[in-house]
């Protein structure tokens, strides 16, 4: 009975932006042999709020501490192998508030004369039982309503600038102004040899695009409307209805540093608002918009493509190139760790 202490370690890491971190393994620490338990109890409650297993088919959440810490041990029941087991499920409701707070709701199935599911007084009390670590962690804080707005007020003054200075006209607002263009993971020259139907089915919608998460790398050519759409995408992830608040980040390739941090992109970004640069980066699952990026730059573009390889599991990327002839899209698509096919911007 092994868990192996690399695989805590590389789940603790890769799950670090997280407030609330669940561990879920099959058999109860307990049973795992007496080295492997060694190995993994430091990072267990050192990086984990709740370890949920099964196998023993009981329910008895636990609160349990070491000189590490504390964390919650819950025990899943068994949904049906005999009826000599118990046989149940529990909910769990978790509160944060200067720390979790675990309420656990047991239920259990009484065979006879019932044939029905209701609360485990055979456990505890009502079948309840709430569960406190103790805690010095500070949970992320996601911005205010009013830092949304003002974001938002902020975004749209920005977007209906370049409009006015795109077609020399001040009344037209972005929105009013703009054509998104044609987005195919193909390119203009296989685009044109399509029939029209071929042609129409090869189109991508932006939507479509934004709401995934993980890496979009864009190509077009110079002027041919990347900044635009950039503005475009920023917008429009503030307003997608029904779907979690992507903070969108705007980010000038050209006046990235190669010793930038996150918290530097997004003060820069917000350079103008009085708005917490940690709070976004906690509190908010962030999309970073990165224009005008330059191959030709190695210095700035390696601490680009370090930024993203150790972020992309709590942000979101979306890279704009300039059209590059002499370098294979794979190649491109791998160096930044894409998630989704070459996609091109075009304008004709």
């Amino acid at each position: 009975m092994l868990v192996a202490e690399r695989v805590i370690d590389k789940a603790a890491e890769q799950l670090k932006g997280c407030a609330l971190r669940i561990v879920i393994v099959h058999h109860p620490i307990d049973w795992l042999s007496l080295w492997s338990q060694k190995a993994i109890r430091v990072p267990l409650f050192a990086n984990f709020d709740l370890v949920l297993f099964g196998h023993v088919h009981e329910a008895f959440p636990t609160l349990t501490e070491n000189t590490i810490g504390q964390c919650v041990l819950a025990q899943g029941g068994c949904l049906y192998q005999h009826r000599d087991f118990y046989n149940g499920y529990q909910l769990i409701d978790v509160t944060a508030n200067d720390g979790f707070e675990f309420a656990f709701h047991l239920r259990t199935w009484f065979n006879e004369p019932r044939r029905a599911f209701a609360a485990a007084e055979n456990i505890c009390a009502r079948g309840e039982m709430t569960l406190r670590p103790s805690s010095d962690k500070t949970l992320p804080q996601q911005l205010k309503v009013e830092d949304q707005f003002a974001i938002q007020t902020r975004l749209d003054e920005v977007a209906n600038a370049r409009a006015r200075t795109l077609l020399l006209s001040s009344t037209l607002t972005f929105d009013e102004a703009f054509t998104c263009p044609p987005l195919s993971n193909k390119s203009p020259e296989e685009l044109v040899r399509l029939t029209p139907t071929a042609y129409k089915h090869s189109l991508i919608q932006l939507a479509d695009i934004i709401t995934n998460d993980g890496v979009i790398v864009f190509c077009g050519a110079r002027e041919s409307g990347k900044t635009t759409l950039a503005l475009k995408i920023a917008k429009q992830l503030m307003q997608l209805p029904g779907k979690p608040l992507k903070q969108p980040i705007l980010v000038d390739f050209l006046k990235v540093k190669n010793y930038d941090t996150l918290d530097r992109l997004v003060r820069r970004h917000f350079s103008t608002l009085n708005v917490d640069a940690s709070r976004v980066l906690s509190g908010h699952r962030c999309f970073f918009i990165v224009d005008n990026v330059s191959l030709a730059d190695l210095d700035k573009l390696e601490r680009l493509k370090q930024l993203i390889a150790a972020n992309r599991s709590q942000h979101d990327w979306c890279i704009f190139l300039d059209s590059v002839e002499f370098v294979s899209r794979k190649t491109i698509l791998e160096e930044f760790g894409a998630t989704t096919p070459y996609l091109h911007s075009t304008v004709w």
